[in-house]
């Protein structure tokens, strides 16, 4: 039989508790006493009983909180799916899932929505972050709970886990996509949602690796806010059209694309200035079969929902770490001649493991 927790803190002599931590790895234990601690268990090759863990996890149910942003923004319908999905299949073993639905996209809102879980006791939590000094305080507050990132990460959140694209990847084929299209030299800009997402401001990043060494960009312009609002983005498009006759490529790095698009559409240059925008939203398909979005870049919002519940519950049910620290979705081109395309789908998301 193989060592228990009490027989391996009393030969590194700490308590069971720092034993616990370092299994799980949890903060809070020195670099030292850490190293010291699994020295020991690899030596009394510990396995954890996932079996006790599981039945434990019976006597009471094991909450996960999730905080679905702003579903006005319909891209996070489709993570609602996942989520809801993830929930179905986790509820036989005990493990319940209770939302907080954002009414906007504010970093107040976002830490309204922690405070509200926590007061239910919740055992996990997953949301989208957003960087500002207000969340990244109470973020640092959480007591020690796992946290799994979804579609927007916060690297030094303790988080245990990100589930989402490759920001900076997607940014660059963005990039690349827009240097194939750019037919005349001038102006390209770049329009974002919100500066808080970093998401956004990773592929703004990837974006300007790409096209600052291409010859035909006389100038970029942005990144512009829009406030993740169409109709902001829409007024912010139509200006830019108006007073830049030299525009020769938007770049849609976040929300509002709807009203971008629009805007284009409304002018007499949707032909002449090139759009590279993000995801499968019905507008911008819409846009897409039109002419008036040249390319779109889809990320898997679906498994960006299913992935953080099925994470957080096998951590709470059997100590299961996460794969990866960063599970990334797919970084997924789509243009007018595939924009249809389904395929065959074999993720572990729809299938189960």
């Amino acid at each position: 039989m193989g060592s228990t927790i009490k027989e391996i803190a009393k030969l590194a002599g700490v308590s069971r508790g720092t034993v616990d931590r370092v299994i799980h790895n949890r903060p809070g234990v020195s670099p030292k006493i850490r190293e010291q601690v699994q020295q020991i268990l690899r030596e009394a090759k510990y396995e954890p009983n996932t079996a006790a863990v599981a039945l434990k996890s019976t006597v009471r149910n094991l909450t996960i909180g999730v905080i679905i942003p702003d579903l006005r923004n319909e891209f996070f319908c489709s993570v609602y799916e996942g989520i809801q999905e993830a929930s179905h299949r986790y509820r036989g073993y005990g493990v319940m899932v209770e939302e907080y639905r954002m009414e906007d996209s504010t970093g107040a809102e976002l830490v309204r929505g922690i405070d509200t879980l926590m007061e239910k006791g919740i055992d996990a939590l997953a949301l989208q972050a957003i960087d500002v000094p207000l969340v990244r305080n109470r973020l640092a507050a959480l007591p020690d709970i796992p946290l799994v990132t979804f579609n927007s990460d916060l690297a030094d959140s303790h988080r245990i886990c990100f589930v989402g694209q490759d920001a900076f990847a997607a940014g660059k084929v963005a990039g690349r996509m827009m240097r194939l299209y750019l037919r005349r030299r001038g102006a390209v800009a770049v329009i974002i949602g919100r500066s808080a997402l970093t998401h956004q401001m990773e592929r703004v990043q990837g974006f300007d690796s790409v096209m600052k060494t291409s010859s035909l960009v006389s100038e970029f312009l942005g990144p512009v806010e829009i406030r993740e609002s169409d109709s902001v983005a829409y007024d912010t498009t139509r200006k830019l059209l108006r007073d830049r006759p030299d525009l020769t490529g938007i770049y849609a790095a976040g929300g509002g694309q709807k009203g971008i698009a629009a805007a284009l559409a409304d002018s007499e240059r949707a032909r002449e200035v090139i759009m590279i925008g993000h995801d499968l939203l019905p507008k911008t398909v819409e846009y897409l079969n039109a002419g008036v979005v040249n390319c779109t870049i889809a990320q898997g919002p679906y498994v960006q929902g299913y992935l953080p519940v099925e994470i957080l519950a096998e951590y709470l049910l059997f100590r299961r770490e996460p794969e990866s620290e960063k599970m990334y979705t797919t970084v997924d081109i789509r243009i007018k001649e595939n924009v249809a395309f389904q395929g065959i789908a074999l993720s572990r998301a729809e299938h189960g493991r």
